[in-house]
């Protein structure tokens, strides 16, 4: 199947948009990992946060 330029950059556009997402999701939960292990670390070391 002979794929034209305009078909290329259309589903390559669309595996990068589906790419970016993916890699965003994965960085988001990495960050909600490294906060959590953080603030246990905080109140390891200062106690509880008072309100």
């Amino acid at each position: 199947m002979e794929w034209t330029a305009s078909e290329l950059l259309f589903y390559g556009g669309i595996a990068g948009a589906a790419g970016s997402l993916l890699l965003g999701v994965v960085c988001l939960c990495v960050v909600q990992i490294r906060l959590v292990r953080l603030k246990a670390r905080l109140d390891e070391e200062y106690g509880k946060e008072e309100r």
